[in-house]
């Protein structure tokens, strides 16, 4: 007797990357959560790398501090996958926050200040919390929503002087980098928007299924039967023809 195949192990097969921590139990809730907070921690390495990258490309000495600066935030970062893994979801998102917002800070004070709008991405922060924490852990949410926005808040107005090498860049470059700080941002949301998506449309499906088919077996239940009944029946109707059926055949008739 073949098993239906489990919703988690079609998402470990088409996500391993990011599922970490997923186990068969888990509901469709928790799994977005966990994924969430993995694909959290590929977008913020990936964001440091790409950053580093340009930064060396650009060769100002205080971007490229405060890009070293960073790395011990990146290589910390995968100890969120351990956590997940380990079954400790809510640490996992609590250290997936705390990450992102130390890396920020070190950016800021590494080197660029204000002056890049770097402490932006604390918006981004606070966008992101609602997401990656379940709607039990409503205090952790707000802790950490307001946190982001005030240190938004704090930088934006408080002003945090940047190291004096970054002075030396044209304005063209600084203007480029105010942007990419922008774009990142927007994308990022981008990309945790789509993973929700498909994350929701993964669990209609999984709904789909559930409805139609015999969880033992995997085949079509009498629901599914039906609905095919009456959409054979529709079809037959607009086409002219009748519909019979026997104890093991069916076959159609012109009318």
């Amino acid at each position: 007797m073949t098993k239906a195949p489990h919703r988690t192990a079609q998402l470990t097969a088409r996500w391993r990357w990011l599922s970490f921590g997923v186990r068969a139990e888990d509901t469709a809730t928790q799994v977005r959560k966990i994924v969430q907070v993995n694909a959290g921690v590929w977008l913020l390495i990936g964001t440091v790398l790409i950053f580093n990258a340009l930064f060396w490309l650009i060769g100002n000495e205080a971007l490229i501090q405060s890009g070293l600066w960073q790395w011990p935030v990146m290589l910390a970062a995968p100890t969120v996958w351990w956590l997940n893994a380990r079954r400790h979801l809510h640490a996992a998102r609590w250290l997936m926050i705390l990450l992102a917002m130390v890396d920020c800070l070190l950016a800021v004070a590494g080197g660029q200040g204000t002056a890049s709008t770097v402490h932006v991405y604390f918006l981004l922060f606070a966008v992101m919390t609602p997401t990656l924490f379940a709607v039990e852990e409503w205090p952790a949410t707000l802790i950490l929503v307001v946190t982001n926005l005030g240190m938004f808040l704090a930088l934006q107005f408080g002003h945090w002087p940047a190291h004096p090498a970054f002075a030396l860049l044209d304005a063209h470059t600084q203007a480029m980098m105010i942007q990419s700080m922008v774009v990142s941002c927007v994308l990022i949301l981008i990309l945790m928007t789509m993973l929700t998506e498909i994350a929701a449309a993964d669990n209609e499906n999984r709904l789909i299924r559930l409805a139609e088919t015999d969880p033992l077996t995997g085949l079509p239940n009498r629901r599914q039967f039906r609905q095919a009944l009456e959409a054979e029946g529709s079809r037959m109707a607009r086409e002219g023809a009748a519909l019979c059926w026997g104890c093991s055949t069916w076959t159609t008739s012109s009318a």
